[in-house]
């Protein structure tokens, strides 16, 4: 696809090898029900680091998972969390995600796993609660909800100051997932450490000793980071054995020009939107992040000016929306409606 940018941006190429993938039979102590229900599904065996990521969760242990993209993160937890509902149907499992939008997303994934399972009485409820949860529901959602969704934003502003309101939700808090845990770095990330140490020291009050399971793609040294930011000791899981095919990763810098006897280089978020036009032409489906809601309306101005046919193809997401709007927006995409 890199042939579809200016290449005189382009500074690198390189190929990744595909690889195949390394299994593993289901960890021991995992239920009948869930395994049958995964195998009706197509999943005979887990990958090796799932496995040992599972495994150790199940032995009480905080682990950080850093495999790549795509590499069943999302099993490391779920499977814990819905067997351990199993055992007890009032535990509780708190999922954090740094964006809405990406909690909206996995809550439908813990759902797809969950509907694989054939549950001998009530199937567990998920829910997200966050800021766009009306505040009348928030206990509701907290008290009959065993996987409950949300932000930090949302735990440093509202649950953890009223925890004596949801003090059902925080005795059986039984797990802490984190993901996107390299987001939370630098004064953010210091921010979010504080708003973590707050919730141990609620659990502690209640009761409650969650595991804590921290997931990221991109970070170099996991170990030293997740104790940083949680407080307590963690089990790494680095080796990916999931399968892959080959991938190709592109270094670009956007090309410099002059202009008026000055040397200037092009607008990365500029550059951005003309590879979004240029791949959605060609039929491709694509997101683009950009770091503020300025960088993204101004990029989607460029996209329109220079792909004027692709206005009702791709729009801006950002959260100034209303909730109504953004989750329309998300059904667009999930369903094709939208290329960008």
């Amino acid at each position: 696809m890199h042939r579809f940018l200016d290449s005189a941006g382009i500074k690198s190429v390189r190929v990744i090898e595909p690889k195949k993938g390394e299994f593993s039979p289901f960890s021991p102590g995992i239920s009948p029900l869930i395994i049958n229900g995964l195998k009706k599904a197509g999943i005979a065996s887990l990958y090796k680091h799932q496995a040992e990521a599972i495994k150790s969760v199940l032995a009480g242990n905080h682990i950080v998972i850093t495999t790549n993209t795509a590499s069943g993160k999302s099993m490391t937890y779920t499977i814990p969390v819905l067997n351990a509902y199993l055992d007890n149907p009032e535990v509780k499992a708190l999922y954090l995600t740094p964006a809405k939008a990406l909690g909206q997303n996995q809550k439908k994934t813990i759902k797809d796993t969950c509907d694989i399972v054939s549950w001998p009485g009530a199937r567990p409820g998920i829910e997200v609660c966050d800021g766009d949860t009306d505040f009348n529901v928030r206990k509701e959602i907290l008290s009959n909800n065993n996987f409950v969704v949300t932000t930090p934003d949302m735990l440093h502003a509202s649950l953890l100051p009223k925890h004596f309101q949801y003090k059902i939700f925080f005795q059986h808090l039984s797990f802490v997932i984190i993901d996107e845990a390299h987001t939370y770095r630098g004064i953010f990330g210091n921010n979010v450490c504080h708003v973590i140490r707050r919730l141990l020291r609620i659990c502690r009050y209640y009761g409650s000793s969650p595991v804590f399971i921290l997931c990221t793609a991109t970070i170099a040294n996991p170990e030293e980071f997740a104790k940083n930011l949680v407080g307590l000791q963690f089990i790494v899981v680095d080796k990916d054995t999931s399968p892959s095919g080959p991938k190709k990763v592109v270094f670009y810098e956007p090309p410099q020009y002059h202009k008026d006897g000055e040397l200037l280089r092009r607008l990365t978020h500029y550059e951005a939107a003309r590879a979004l036009g240029n791949y959605i032409e060609k039929g491709h489906r694509v997101i683009v992040f950009g770091r503020s809601r300025k960088v993204v309306e101004s990029a989607y101005k460029k996209l329109i000016k220079d792909f004027p046919d692709l206005k009702r193809k791709v729009t801006p997401y950002k959260g100034s929306l209303v909730p109504e709007v953004r989750r329309s927006l998300e059904n667009d995409l999930f369903r094709g409606v939208l290329k960008g």
